[in-house]
């Protein structure tokens, strides 16, 4: 990733926007999950950042986690090259993404999917 932000520019303002859109549109397909926030940032490897919880208490966070990386590798990153990676954190975890969708530019980003723990 610290290659790409060396090498590339970032994606910024409408192709940005449609980034952050495809992501809540997709997030909007998952029933177990609920947006919260929409953050952006000017850190290179954070352009997007946005959270979730989870709608239901003791949710299957595998299978969550299994919905986000089809989401990424079957859809939004399809024919690019990209990666992504899960970090385990307290209260749930981060999906951390990149890709390549232009020669010239890449986009970042950071979903945290927070666990529901009281109603």
């Amino acid at each position: 990733m610290q290659q790409w932000t060396r090498v590339f520019m970032p994606i910024v303002g409408r192709e940005q926007d449609a980034w952050e859109e495809d992501w809540v549109l997709a997030l909007d397909e998952m029933p177990y999950l609920r947006l919260i926030r929409k953050e952006r940032s000017f850190v290179l490897d954070k352009l997007i950042g946005l959270r979730v919880q989870m709608n239901y208490i003791g949710g299957n966070m595998q299978m969550v986690r299994n919905d986000m990386e089809r989401v990424w590798s079957e859809g939004l990153s399809k024919d690019m090259e990209s990666y992504h990676t899960f970090n385990t954190t307290e209260d749930g975890f981060e999906f951390l993404f990149a890709a390549l969708p232009k020669k010239s530019e890449y986009i970042t980003g950071t979903i945290q999917v927070l666990e529901k723990r009281t109603r």
